[in-house]
């Protein structure tokens, strides 16, 4: 199951310019990777070969796994200019949770984005303030500021990426 704040699933789409407020559920688990899941994204749940761009989540997010406050999952997806709202809350009770994207693969880029909300898991590894899970992929000029809040119990967590893997950038590389 996907769910997402605009679309649930997002394919060769471009989705730009939303605003996302309310609370988002993904209550049922299926297997998505070897991982029981419920996708949740505040604006798509899973997007591929897609481009997200200036949106916000302003909203609430509950959700077991792979969740973002933008996408949960994206494959070969750019999210640019995307902002987690400080009034907005993930609230994730595992794996895969990020500000903007739960977990992004297969060259998704996240550009330009800004954290400014709560991003919590119970017991979950591989969060992010930004991304949770980034593989074959880039993250560059994103912020989480003073005010965000990235917590979890779990293993791999991090102020911007939770768990980097294979051929992955995180920079600020300024426009170069």
């Amino acid at each position: 199951q996907s769910v997402g704040g605009v679309v649930a699933i997002a394919e060769q789409s471009v989705v730009s310019g939303c605003s996302v407020g309310g609370t988002l559920t993904g209550s049922s688990e299926t297997e998505f990777d070897g991982y029981a899941s419920s996708i949740v994204g505040g604006v798509a749940g899973r997007a591929t070969d897609s481009k997200i761009e200036n949106c916000k989540m302003e909203g609430r997010i509950i959700a077991k796994t792979l969740a973002g406050g933008i996408a949960g999952y994206a494959n070969n997806t750019a999210i640019t200019d995307c902002t987690l709202a400080s009034s907005a809350e993930i609230d994730a009770e595992s794996h895969f949770i990020g500000g903007i994207a739960g977990r992004a693969r297969y060259c998704s880029t996240v550009r330009r984005c800004t954290v400014e909300g709560t991003v919590s898991t119970l017991s979950g590894n591989y969060v992010g303030g930004v991304v949770g899970h980034l593989t074959s992929g880039s993250a560059c000029d994103c912020s989480v500021t003073r005010n965000a809040s990235i917590s979890s119990r779990g293993n791999h967590t991090g102020g911007i990426v939770g768990a980097l893997q294979a051929n992955e950038t995180l920079a600020s590389d300024n426009g170069n």
